[in-house]
C-alpha cells in the first residue's frame, strides 16, 4: 500500500533474503483487501500482517467478511496466516477476534510469534501438523533452519511445541460466552480496542499455554519418546527466555542432560539458569561439569570467571583467566578481565601491565567498548599513582572512541582544572551538562572554574 516500504526493505537484506530478486515475486502497490476483491487468483498461502486493530482503516482486516474473502482466495489445501498482537488487547477483544476467525475457518490453530504476537493459522481443509513433515521440509531449507537456530530453536519438534498455543476447539472453549463478532457492519474493535491501551497487559493465552504444554506434542503426532536432547534443550531455552518459567526450563535442561550426558549446551544453559537465580553453588557445579566435558571451552570458562568475580572470589577468578590466556594468549577480553582482578587486589602495577597486554591484542577498529573500558582503567590507575598527564592521555584516547563517556569527562575536567587549562575544562563541563544536567557535582566544578583556582 506504500511504495516507501518496498524501498525501505532493501536496507534489510540480511533478514528478507532479497525477496525482490526471486523471479516468483510480483510486488503490487495496492490496498490488499481491495486487490483481492478484484483479483481472481487462488493462493497457497495468504499472510495478513496489518497494524494493530484499533488503528483507523485496519480493523476492517479483522472482520468476518475479510476473513471470508481471504478463505475464498485460497486454493486447495491453502493456508491463511493472520498476525494478531495480544499486548494492549483485553481478554474480551482478543476473544472476539479469535471467535470471528474460528467462525470462518473450520480448521484452525494458534501459534505464538515473536514478543507479544499470535499467528492464527486457518484453512478450509485439515492442516497437516505431523512434526515429521516439518522436519523433512526444514532439511531442504538451510536458511530457515539457520535462522531458527539463531533464535535458540534447534529442531522441528521443539519449534512446534514451543510455539503452539491452542487448537480451534481450545479457542472455542476459551471464547465461550462472547457472542459479538467483528464485522464490516459492526466494527466494534475500531471504537473499543483503543481503550485497551490503558489496561494492564496480561498474557491470557500464555497462561492457557502453560497449563496445556505437557499435552501439546500430541497435536503433532509425536510421543515423548521421540524427543531428543536438542528438543529438550530448545524447549528449555524457550521456557527460560520467552515464557520466563525457570522451573520448567530447569526441568527441560535436566531432561536434555539425561538424554545425553555430554551435551554441553544444555549443561552450560543449566549453569546459566542457576546463575540468574543466584544459586551460585549449583551454577559453579554445572560450569565445572561442562569444563570436564570440554576443558578448552573458553566461553564457559569466562562464564565461570564472571560467577567468581561477581562474588569477589578473586583468586578463583584469576585461576580461570590464567587458564584462558594460557590457551589463548591473544584473548584481549581475558587480559582485560585479569586486569580488573589485579586492580581489585590492589596490585596496580600488575593491573597496568595486564591492561596494556589487553590493548596490544585488541583488533583495530573493533571492540571499541572494550578498548574504552581498558583506557578508563589505565587512566584511573595513572591518576591514583599521581601521574595526571599519563591519565589524561589514556582518557583522551577513550574520548576518541566514546565522546559520551560521562565518568571520563568528569575526570578530564578535574585534570584540566588542576593543570590550569580552563578553556578545555569549560568545554568538558558543558559536555557533561548536556549528558547529565541534574548532576549537582557540576555546580562545584563550575564554581571552581570561575574562581580559576584549585580545590
Amino acid at each position: 500500500i506504500e511504495r516507501s516500504v518496498v524501498r525501505g526493505s532493501r536496507y534489510f537484506k540480511k533478514v528478507n533474503n532479497e525477496y525482490w530478486k526471486d523471479p516468483r515475486t510480483e510486488i503490487v502497490i495496492e490496498d490488499a483487501r481491495s486487490f483481492l476483491v478484484i483479483d481472481r487468483e487462488e493462493y497457497d498461502v495468504i499472510i495478513s500482517e496489518p497494524s494493530n486493530p484499533w488503528m483507523a482503516g485496519t480493523a476492517n482486516l479483522f472482520t468476518r467478511e475479510a476473513f471470508s474473502m481471504f478463505r475464498r482466495r485460497l486454493g486447495d489445501g491453502g493456508i491463511m496466516c493472520q498476525w494478531l498482537q495480544k499486548y494492549n488487547l483485553s481478554e474480551r477483544n482478543l476473544k472476539i477476534i479469535l471467535a470471528t476467525f474460528a467462525e470462518v475457518f473450520p480448521f484452525f490453530h494458534v501459534f505464538r510469534g515473536a514478543g507479544g504476537d499470535l499467528l492464527l493459522i486457518g484453512s478450509g481443509e485439515p492442516i497437516m501438523t505431523d512434526f515429521k513433515n516439518v522436519k523433512n521440509k526444514l532439511a531442504y531449507l538451510p536458511e530457515v533452519r539457520e535462522g531458527l537456530e539463531e533464535l535458540g530453536i534447534y529442531d522441528a519438534l521443539s519449534l512446534l511445541i514451543s510455539s503452539y498455543v491452542a487448537s480451534r476447539d481450545d479457542v472455542l472453549r476459551f471464547a465461550r460466552g462472547v457472542n459479538l463478532r467483528q464485522t464490516d457492519d459492526t466494527p466494534y474493535l475500531e471504537y473499543f480496542a483503543p481503550y485497551d491501551l490503558f489496561i494492564k497487559p496480561y498474557d491470557f493465552l500464555g497462561e492457557f499455554y502453560m497449563e496445556t504444554v505437557d499435552e501439546v506434542h500430541s497435536a503433532f503426532n509425536a510421543k515423548e519418546g521421540v524427543f531428543t536432547a536438542r528438543t529438550y534443550f530448545s524447549l528449555a531455552r524457550q521456557f527460560q527466555e520467552r515464557f520466563k518459567s525457570p522451573k520448567r526450563a530447569e526441568e527441560m535442561y535436566h531432561k536434555a542432560i539425561e538424554s545425553r550426558a555430554d551435551y554441553n549446551d544444555a549443561i552450560v544453559g543449566l549453569a546459566g539458569l542457576y546463575n540468574e537465580q543466584r544459586k551460585y553453588f549449583l551454577a559453579e557445579k554445572f560450569y565445572k561439569i561442562a569444563l570436564t566435558v570440554n576443558p578448552d571451552d573458553t566461553e564457559t570458562r569466562l562464564q565461570l570467571y564472571r560467577l567468581y568475580f561477581q562474588q569477589r572470589l578473586l583468586p578463583e577468578a584469576e585461576g580461570q583467566l590464567r587458564v584462558v590466556v594460557g590457551h589463548n594468549p591473544d584473548n584481549a577480553l581475558a587480559w582485560a578481565y585479569l586486569g580488573d582482578v589485579y586492580y581489585l587486589q590492589k596490585k596496580l602495577a600488575l593491573a597496568e601491565e595486564t591492561y596494556l597486554k589487553a590493548e596490544k591484542f585488541l583488533e583495530r577498529g573493533k571492540d571499541k567498548a572494550l578498548a574504552a573500558s581498558i583506557y578508563f582503567s589505565l587512566g584511573v590507575i595513572a591518576e591514583g599513582q599521581g601521574q595526571p598527564q599519563k591519565a589524561r592521555r589514556y582518557l583522551e584516547k577513550l574520548m576518541e572512541l566514546n565522546p559520551r563517556h560521562y565518568r571520563a569527562i568528569l575526570k578530564l575536567v578535574r585534570i584540566y582544572l588542576n593543570e590550569g587549562d580552563y578553556q578545555r575544562a569549560s568545554a568538558f563541563i558543558r559536555k557533561a551538562a548536556e549528558l547529565n544536567p541534574d548532576d549537582p557535582h557540576l555546580n562545584h566544578l563550575n564554581q571552581e572554574l570561575q574562581s580559576g583556582g584549585r580545590r
